[in-house]
């Protein structure tokens, strides 16, 4: 993508799918200078929606969400990588669930990677302000359960972010399902976690 201010007045829905081979990558154009900027207009719920797997997408700045700057619609969808985003300014409306995150990804997805990115709820607010902990929605929020099937989830990589505000910077559910939220296999490191709401992780 040009560098530049990119205000969306409905989502942006990438349905496709990369392979194992041949990802899908978007980020900011080669060489180029200045930052890329993907944001609502205040009336977006999503300004990114992405239906398919092996999707990569980084250098870019995500923000003012009603719901979640970046959604997963789909379920059991793999191999989604998110580094050196910046992403602020999700659950504009302090709504009432976890999923209205800075990264949103529902119903048993499997080897999702965010790494080197920044999470602030509330970007013009300082660090410490109780703003950034208005509402419920997560810095990254994952859902997983038996109900979505037995085949898929799990194997996720959470590190080097860091993460200001919000209720659960890390947080995922079904939590009373053994195959619930991140399930198995999945390493969180080295991240850093300021003035969140309920649990770190």
């Amino acid at each position: 993508m040009k560098p530049g201010t990119y205000t969306l007045s409905a989502s942006s829905t990438l349905t496709a799918s990369g392979t194992s081979s041949n990802w899908i990558r978007v980020t900011q154009w080669e060489g180029t200078n200045g930052s890329v900027i993907v944001e609502g207009n205040g009336a977006v719920d999503y300004p990114i929606i992405l239906s398919g797997s092996f999707i990569r997408i980084d250098r870019l700045i995500v923000r003012k969400a009603r719901i979640a700057c970046i959604r997963m619609n789909s379920d059991n969808r793999n191999d989604l990588w998110f580094d050196h985003l910046t992403v602020t300014d999700w659950d504009l409306n302090a709504g009432a669930d976890q999923y209205y995150a800075g990264i949103s990804i529902q119903n048993n997805p499997t080897r999702i990677v965010v790494e080197y990115c920044s999470f602030k709820k509330r970007a013009t607010l300082s660090d410490a302000d109780p703003g950034q902990r208005d509402g419920t929605g997560n810095g990254i929020w994952i859902k997983a359960g038996t109900q979505y099937g037995t085949d898929s989830g799990g194997q996720h990589v959470f590190r080097y972010n860091t993460f200001v505000g919000g209720y659960d910077p890390i947080g995922s559910e079904v939590e009373d399902d053994v195959r619930g939220g991140f399930f198995y296999n999945t390493d969180i490191y080295g991240n850093t976690i300021r003035y969140w709401a309920d649990d770190a992780i």
